[in-house]
């Protein structure tokens, strides 16, 4: 596959909901990649990024077909494990927790069944100083 078919394959495939079943495939199929070092921090910032270094980098040993099933099967895992989540009786919501309203407060029932009302602080802003458009030193001096 030479750069151009790559390129194009890599801005096909390139999907940030699509991240982690590629990096489990990318660790399986090159566990020494120096890749890794950067995978280790990831963040919302150079996901996207990375997601097409480590395309890239897979297309020379996998094909886009076994990138793509290993998204369908890692896409029906992770439905299986949501309805295995659902099915579970103990996380119906039914427990003395809190609730959250509009307004960004929180409820807390107690142990007594009272509620009391929790407001979140809210975080101050920084004040900016001005900067000073003016040059430290004398007088200008004109040209001639």
């Amino acid at each position: 596959m030479n750069f151009v078919e790559k390129n194009n394959a890599v801005i096909r495939l390139t999907n940030s909901d699509q991240f982690e079943a590629d990096k489990n495939l990318f660790d399986e199929k090159r566990p020494n990649s120096k890749l890794h070092k950067r995978l280790r921090n990831v963040n919302q910032f150079n996901r996207k990024e990375l997601d097409e270094a480590m395309l890239f980098e897979m297309l020379e040993y996998v094909s886009v077909q076994e990138i793509l099933a290993n998204r369908k099967e890692a896409a029906g895992e992770q439905k299986k494990s949501e309805e295995t989540s659902n099915d579970n009786p103990g996380t119906n919501g039914s427990g003395n927790g809190g609730g959250n309203s509009a307004d960004g407060t929180n409820t807390e029932t107690g142990t007594g069944g009272e509620t009391k009302k929790v407001t979140k602080a809210k975080p101050q802003k920084k004040s900016k100083k001005k900067k000073s458009s003016k040059k430290s030193g004398g007088k200008k001096r004109k040209k001639k």
